[in-house]
């Protein structure tokens, strides 16, 4: 088979092994390399594919990845639709001109034409995307996430000043727009506002740095058409520099957002790890205290507050990014005024110590409702140690999860089903909730009935039926369920599969007309499968019928790519991991910088294992076939496990090997 344009580009520049290539071929003969390489994006370093496609010298622009994918009301339409599906583009802007991104450099000639006949009239710019930030962008489309309203909320007079342009020489914005990404000169890609929300100031110039490669850098700014600011960041940054155009407004709070926050009374450390140095501990002030403990944590994105007491002093930890960073300490007289004030918050009963606890509350914080599981174990003889838990409030969309396009795929298919059942697996913080509200959340309508049985309620959603159930045995996750089928709801989230009735009741509320999601504990996507057949006393055939999709996951720690450093990977690094054709493997270590605040970790990846069950699937199930035989069948359809998912972020240097190795089930020696 002759090898298409993307093919060649790839092998010729060591994008992919001639192996791996082969591979897929051999896996997915009657599907399109395009589509194959979308699916499998992760074999490539993202840095490397844009550097070999600038290397083309092509006359479009390379966008670089952005923090906050957007989509215009257009990029839903039919004919946006088409040109995705059948074409590989996607609208991004919409407003004042059409500006279309695709990944294949080879198909912008078929692109242009397809926009001429779907789009007759309209002034359009193709720009190039990397095959990774094209599946983010294309998962938007595809659940639908296409309601950006492009008011760029920017002054024309104060923008034309910023470019050096005459403000008479434009009748509105959009003119000015338009004109800037066709400049004579220097023609230049105009940002969106809100889709970066990191970067670094370059000095005291009016440049940020959004993206940089062993090769190149992409710089926003206000003066894109400045000769002397280029040879200036040219000169700092030593790399091929490529400005981006921003409006006065959006630059000054992307640039604001850059800078360390030098007010912060908590003292938080910016040039270091995330640490208050110092609470500010005012006698007799236990709720202000208390308060602050609060306060800092969620001012830190952390999900946890870990306090507990020693012999003179009670340490505190917040869990940041999925890894538990000290901050000062507290007298231990204090401690226990602040354990007093934690348990009232939680509803707890504050005079009594030396007895385990649970509570729940909440906080405002900047205009924002934060929910708060509070957990009280007893430790060292008698004393009393504290886990706060932390949620937004707000529910989640699926389009917040950041998911690939195939991803989104699956899971829009499964809420396409009118019966049948999805469960989540993962250990504790892996996301689980906040995948099946985001479930929810999608599937919201008014002619739905939807109804959630949790232990305790995790977050608030007003278009649904919440019932909290408790451990004494009044109202189990078993009794709630049995309740709530006889009102014959459509929809049912189950908080946790944990008993014999509440699994038997799942299995059977899916094959009667009801879409059920749940969560359970497993290793991986066959491993829910044996869960749910071998721990509670469920019929295969009735779960082989019932199940529609089962998913593992994890979250990861995503290394800052603004001071990650790399390095070739040692055989020892590699020795556990499942073969994977990377072509240009690396090993990359965490650094620290402003943009991560010192840690070296850049938020988190939803890493997801998915099985949806078809035919061949269902059949192995009721059988009894081995988990390895179905886990087999599964990769060879595609969905690669968490394992194989870990090592490509591994080799292309998205996690470190400590973040890697946590997903190797088998003892290292």
């Amino acid at each position: 088979m002759a090898q298409t344009p993307l093919e060649q580009f790839c092998i010729e520049h060591s994008l992919l092994l001639v192996g791996q290539l082969a591979r897929w071929r051999e896996a997915f003969p009657d599907v399109p390399f395009e589509d194959v390489l979308l699916r499998n994006h992760t074999a490539i370093q993202e840095d490397n594919w844009l550097d070999e496609v600038m290397a083309l010298g092509l006359p479009n622009h390379i966008l670089p990845p952005t923090d906050i994918p957007r989509l215009p009301a257009s990029a839903g339409t039919k004919e946006a639709t088409e040109l995705r599906d059948k074409h590989h583009g996607i609208i991004l802007q919409d407003n004042p001109l059409l500006v279309v991104g695709v990944y294949n450099p080879f198909s912008i000639q078929k692109v242009d034409e397809a926009l001429s006949v779907l789009f007759p009239g309209k002034r359009k710019m193709i720009v190039i995307l990397s095959p990774h930030t094209y599946s983010q962008t294309a998962a938007l489309a595809e659940r639908g996430a296409c309601n950006f309203d492009e008011n760029w909320g920017e002054e024309m007079d104060e923008w034309c000043a910023s470019l050096g342009l005459p403000t008479s020489g434009y009748l509105d914005l959009g003119m000015l727009i338009e004109d800037v990404w066709f400049h004579a000169e220097t023609p230049t890609p105009v940002i969106l506002p809100g889709q970066y929300n990191n970067a670094i100031l370059l000095g005291d110039s009016d440049a940020l740095l959004v993206k940089k490669t062993s090769l190149h850098a992409w710089v926003v700014t206000l003066r894109p058409f400045s000769k002397e600011l280029f040879n200036e960041v040219m000169q700092k940054l030593a790399l091929s520099v490529h400005f981006l155009a921003i409006g006065p407004r959006e630059f000054n709070r992307l640039k604001k957002a850059s800078l360390p926050d030098r007010k912060n009374k908590l003292d938080v450390s910016r040039d270091s790890e995330l640490h208050v140095r110092d609470w500010g501990i005012v006698p007799g002030d236990d709720v202000g205290l208390a308060r602050k403990l609060v306060h800092a944590a969620i001012e830190m994105g952390a999900s946890d507050i870990h306090m507990e007491p020693k012999q003179s002093r009670a340490r505190i930890r917040f869990r940041v990014d999925n890894e538990l960073l000290e901050q000062a300490p507290l007298p231990i007289s204090i401690y226990k005024d602040v354990i007093r004030r934690l348990k009232i918050m939680g509803i707890m009963m504050q005079d009594v110590s030396g007895a385990l606890q649970d509570g729940a509350g909440y906080v405002d914080f900047n205009g924002v409702r934060y929910d708060l599981r509070f957990s009280i174990s007893i430790v060292n003889g008698g004393e009393e140690a504290i886990v706060v838990r932390i949620f937004n409030s707000r529910i989640p969309d699926l389009s917040d999860l950041r998911l690939k396009e195939n991803e989104m795929k699956v899971l829009k298919w499964f809420l396409d089903q009118e019966t049948g059942m999805v469960v989540c697996s993962g250990p504790t913080g892996s996301g689980k909730t906040t995948l099946l509200y985001a479930l929810l959340n999608a599937i919201d309508s008014p002619d739905l009935d939807l109804v959630t049985i949790e232990q305790p309620v995790e977050k608030f959603f007003e278009n649904a039926k919440q019932i909290t159930v408790f451990e004494d045995g009044k109202l189990t996750y078993g009794t709630a369920l049995r309740s709530i089928l006889r009102q014959d709801p459509d929809v049912i989230m189950i908080g946790e599969i944990r008993d014999d009735e509440s699994a038997i009741k799942a299995v059977e509320a899916s094959m009667t007309g009801h879409l059920v999601m749940t969560t359970t504990h497993a290793n991986s996507a066959v491993g829910v499968i044996e869960r749910l057949a071998g721990s509670f006393p469920v019929d295969r055939v009735a779960l082989a019928t019932a199940m529609k999709l089962s998913i593992a996951q994890r979250l990861v720690g995503k290394l800052c790519p603004f001071c990650k450093k790399t390095r070739a990977p040692r055989a020892e690094d590699l020795e556990y991991f499942p073969a994977s054709d990377i072509a240009r493997p690396v090993i990359a270590e965490r650094v620290g910088c402003s943009v991560c605040r010192g840690t070296g970790i850049a938020g988190r990846l939803l890493i997801m294992e998915m099985m949806p069950v078809d035919d061949t699937i269902r059949e192995m199930i009721a059988s009894k076939r081995s988990p390895t035989e179905i886990e087999r069948y599964n990769r060879q359809r595609g969905f690669l496990g968490l394992i194989e998912q870990a090592s490509y972020l591994l080799q292309t240097g998205e996690i470190t090997l400590a973040d890697a190795r946590r997903f190797i089930t088998r003892p290292l020696t």
